[in-house]
Parts: structure tokens; C-alpha cells; sequence
């Protein structure tokens, strides 16, 4: 009876210590790094409205208005801004472009019910306006040479 007890004492010790030095060995392990993903964290539609609320809410300087109606023209030209945003996978960031069709003077038209002045050819170029959106950061940087796109 003796011999038993021991034996089975030194079982239960023996089972005890591996039970440690596994639970040693699963805590020494070092974690699996986190991966990076490799595609873009927001989505096309998600980068363009991160911009255009950025837009919203910075001043056009000397103006009472957002960027984001300045570089829309609503009043004058509704509906005349293309919005297009592409994904840069080497630099991790959305390249977003608003573009303006060229209106060739019919503003003017619509706005005085007359003919507008004969057009530059500057007014019947399209205007690009464009930003780089960075996901991990959350900065957004005006990368078009446009007064209207650097001042915003």
C-alpha cells in the first residue's frame, strides 16, 4: 500500500511538472506579428467622403464658405464636379481627383438669362483638383497645382 501511494505521488508530481513547463513554453513563444493588409483599408466610396468632410469643414480662406462648396460651385454650376478616387498600393494612399467640366461660359447664361461673353479658352478646359488621402495616418495632402486645390 505503502509502495502505491508513492508511486502515485510521483505521478501526480511528474503530470504537474509538464503541465508547467508547457504552459512555460506556450507563453514564451513570441506572437505572430500582425499583418499588414495588403489592400486598402478604406473603401473607394469611404476615401472620397473622408475628403469631401475635410473639405466641409476647412474655411476657404478670405470666404464665409467650406472648400468643399467652393471647389463644388453649387450656386453657379450644379452638379458640374466628377469625383474619382484610385488606390496607390506602393505608397498606401488614395490618389481622389475632383474634375470640373469645362462650361465654356453658360454659366453666365444661366445665371443672367443672356448670352455670356465669348468664351477664353481657358473657361472651356476642364479643372482637376487633387488630394492624396493617407489611410494610416488620416492626413490629406493637396497634390494639384490649382490655387483653389492648394488653398484647400
Amino acid at each position: 500500500m505503502r509502495y502505491l501511494s508513492s508511486i502515485s505521488l510521483a505521478l501526480i508530481v511528474h503530470v504537474l511538472l509538464s503541465i508547467v513547463g508547457l504552459m512555460i513554453l506556450a507563453c514564451a513563444s513570441t506572437p505572430a506579428a500582425t499583418p499588414t493588409p495588403s489592400g486598402p483599408m478604406y473603401s473607394k466610396a469611404e476615401a472620397m467622403a473622408v475628403l469631401k468632410e475635410h473639405l466641409q469643414t476647412k474655411i476657404f480662406p478670405g470666404e464665409p464658405y467650406p472648400c468643399l462648396l467652393v471647389i463644388e460651385d453649387n450656386i453657379r454650376n450644379p452638379n458640374s464636379i466628377t469625383w474619382e478616387a484610385n488606390y496607390d498600393n506602393d505608397g498606401r494612399l488614395w490618389n481622389v481627383t475632383a474634375t470640373r467640366a469645362a462650361d465654356g461660359g453658360a454659366w453666365a447664361e444661366s445665371l443672367f438669362k443672356t448670352p455670356g461673353p465669348p468664351a477664353s479658352p481657358a473657361q472651356w478646359e476642364a479643372k482637376h483638383y487633387t488630394w492624396s488621402v493617407y489611410e494610416r495616418t488620416g492626413s490629406i495632402v493637396a497634390t494639384g497645382d490649382d490655387p483653389i486645390n492648394q488653398m484647400c
